[in-house]
């Protein structure tokens, strides 16, 4: 089976998704330039997730209800929740790392020069959050990765 889908593009203008499925499993193409690096894009995980708004032409809702169902039969979704559970706790990290870079800003205008020593204390809870943000960012770009190859190769 090969499917294409024509997927809105952010100009108005249309990407190809190729899904092909063969004897290795179901493989995907884009040419969006991501896809075109070989990249994870929104297209093919939009597309792969059943969402109707990211089709260019409606006329392929079928298509789409047939590549998604196969995506599930093949456990895409445990990719998906575990992406999302990651992107939530990014965006729960992100929340506090703001409000602590708004409590240590109120906390340093408030008082004398400080000493390299209590810079670095008074800024300790900041440097873990960024640290927090900074690895759920790269877990979730690894998680982007092997879903990527599995993409490509067949799943």
């Amino acid at each position: 089976m090969n499917v294409l889908l024509k997927a809105n593009s952010s100009s108005g203008s249309f990407y190809n998704v190729e899904f092909r499925e063969a004897e290795e499993g179901l493989s995907i193409h884009c040419d969006c330039p991501a896809g075109e690096w070989g990249k994870f894009c929104k297209h093919k995980w939009q597309l792969l997730n059943g969402d109707e708004d990211m089709l260019f032409d409606s006329s392929q809702l079928n298509q789409l209800a047939a590549i998604h169902k196969i995506a599930l039969e093949r456990g895409l979704s445990a990719f998906y929740k575990k992406i999302e559970e990651l992107d939530m706790l990014k965006k729960s990290f992100i929340k506090e790392q703001k409000q602590e870079k708004n409590s240590v800003k109120k906390s340093l205008s408030n008082r004398k020069l400080l000493s390299e020593e209590k810079f670095i204390e008074a800024n300790a809870k900041l440097n873990e959050l960024d640290n927090k943000v900074s690895f759920t960012s790269y877990l979730i770009s690894k998680e982007k990765e092997v879903l990527e190859n599995k993409l490509k190769n067949g799943f």
